[in-house]
């Protein structure tokens, strides 16, 4: 009898892998404990929202609509 063994990597923890790590750890089942692995080369995580990815570079958006709801 083959056993199940589910892992899962993201890496980047700019706004596509926070998003992809968060879906990874609220809707998917793992077995005996394991939960996904975020790998980033930076020391603090973020990406664009918290390095600027081009010179001169201005969001357009509002803050309001571009933060995640649980994390502004």
């Amino acid at each position: 009898m083959f056993q199940t063994h589910t892992s899962a990597l993201v890496i980047g923890g700019g706004p596509a892998g926070l998003v992809s790590l968060k879906y990874l750890k609220e809707f998917t089942e793992w077995v005996d404990g394991e939960t996904p692995i975020l790998v980033e080369q930076e020391e603090e995580i973020g990406g664009t929202f918290r390095w600027r990815g081009y010179q001169n570079a201005e969001l357009v958006s509002s803050k309001q609509l571009t933060c995640f709801s649980d994390f502004r």
